[in-house]
């Protein structure tokens, strides 16, 4: 990592910035249910409103379980984002996440999009 980058960890998040690029990527790892969602919000509205990144990415390779809960989380975090003016996308989801985000119509939302 360069020393321009920046990189937080926390309990099944970790976050990787590059204020050169203005861009955020937050990794998701692990299991995201109704216990985790206060941390998950924490993560993503505190990367948005404090690094305002061009753009910020969470990628979801290594989530083995995520609730309406977590999901619910993700689309406050992208209305936050487009908000603020923040481009916000989804990469990586497993095939039953993404069977969930198809299923309730959010793939859409999250599919690339980029805002400002």
């Amino acid at each position: 990592m360069s020393g321009l980058q920046r990189e937080k960890i926390m309990a099944g998040v970790i976050t990787r910035a590059d204020p050169v690029r203005s861009t955020t990527t937050i990794e998701l790892h692990g299991e995201f249910d109704l216990a985790a969602v206060d941390h998950l919000r924490h993560a993503l509205v505190e990367t948005i409103m404090r690094d305002r990144p061009g753009h910020l990415t969470v990628h979801l390779s290594a989530v083995t379980f995520m609730d309406s809960t977590c999901v619910g989380t993700l689309v406050a975090a992208y209305q936050t984002a487009d908000d603020v003016g923040v481009g916000f996308s989804v990469t990586g989801a497993q095939p039953f996440l993404t069977r969930v985000l198809a299923t309730s119509g959010l793939h859409q939302l999250f599919a690339g999009h980029h805002s400002a």
